[in-house]
């Protein structure tokens, strides 16, 4: 229908779209336009959300899966190198530590006498401290319990006492005794008795090689977790331990208390008995007992100072050797 707004003069495009303004055709075809934009829009929006959440689940299952599998290569690595390290040990030989035990307590409790096996004769005592040991030195109240004998393992070194019985200087003169026992404490004592091994390795590190602590490995829920089981593995004399448990020798010196009021030397040495034990742990069998008196009054005043303990060791040392030596056989 012709509006009065248009006339025949006017562009015919300006006049019909002018006639469609009036009916309300151009309102109605833009509402219908932005619907359709509105609904464009809102299925772009819905696809990009879509891909999103399927990208994020692919990411999380991807990062999950990586975890995962750090977490499982990890576990198998740690649990290879136990094994690695375990395999090097019979059952026998990772319960060194147990096996040893017994005969510790037994000789710290009532002394049953000197003995000197008949093996151990002319150069009997040499050829049996060629053989793998493990040493351990400390006060006789120490080995009866668990907890003290390992404080007492802890401290225990290769003293004069152990290297002159493997390796007695030439002589009992004071000066002579005196060099070996300044290289001892000088940390010459390790390449004399390179056979011998510290119980203490053993005791400290063969709880790693047994089959509770892989159990942590297997245990073990993240990575942080197998982290520090790895930490511990490879802080540990582990490879000590393995050495140890090689052992078929168990030597022991254990210090009775001191004697009297007299005096007591920088060192802490005085008049005091020490046991000295030799143990066949193949054949479950005693080879060696000696007890004797150390008074450190026989040293020097300027030796004394320093060095008492050392001395009467290594003095008693070779008292043990010459008792060997000198005297018949006893069971």
């Amino acid at each position: 229908m012709p509006s009065f707004l248009t006339n025949k003069k006017m562009n015919p495009a300006l006049a019909a779209r002018i006639e469609a303004s009036v009916r309300g055709e151009s309102r109605s075809g833009g509402a219908r336009e932005n619907a359709g934009r509105k609904r464009l829009l809102w299925s772009l929006a819905r696809v990009v959300l879509v891909v999103l959440v399927i990208l994020g689940v692919r990411s999380t299952v991807a990062f999950r899966s990586k975890a995962v599998s750090d977490l499982e290569d990890a576990r198998a690595a740690l649990t290879n190198d136990v094994r690695t390290k375990s395999s090097l040990l019979s059952d026998d030989e990772k319960n060194l530590v147990a096996r040893a035990r017994p005969w510790l307590a037994k000789a710290s409790a009532g002394y049953e006498g000197d003995l000197v096996d008949e093996s151990l004769r002319g150069d009997g005592l040499d050829k049996l401290l060629a053989r793998p040991a493990v040493y351990v030195r400390g006060p006789i109240g120490a080995f009866g319990e668990e907890k003290t004998l390992a404080d007492a393992a802890a401290a225990s070194r290769k003293d004069p006492l152990l290297v002159c019985l493997y390796a007695p200087p030439p002589s009992r003169d004071e000066k002579v005794v005196l060099e070996r026992v300044r290289a001892v404490y000088m940390g010459g004592g390790e390449a004399r008795t390179p056979s011998a091994r510290h119980l203490h390795e053993a005791m400290v590190g063969m709880p790693f090689l047994t089959s509770a602590w892989a159990d942590k490995i297997v245990d073990a829920k993240d990575l942080r977790e197998l982290s520090k089981l790895r930490h511990d593995f490879e802080k540990a004399p582990v490879d000590s331990a393995v050495k140890a448990g090689k052992a078929t020798l168990l030597v022991f010196a254990m210090d009775e208390p001191g004697r009297g009021d007299g005096p007591v030397e920088i060192d802490g040495e005085r008049v005091h008995d020490v046991r000295i034990g030799i143990v066949d742990l193949t054949t479950q069998k005693v080879l060696l007992r000696f007890k004797k008196t150390v008074d450190p009054g026989w040293i020097t005043s300027t030796a004394r100072v320093v060095y008492a303990s050392g001395l009467d060791g290594c003095l008693f040392a070779m008292d043990v050797r010459s008792r060997v030596t000198t005297t018949t056989a006893s069971r």
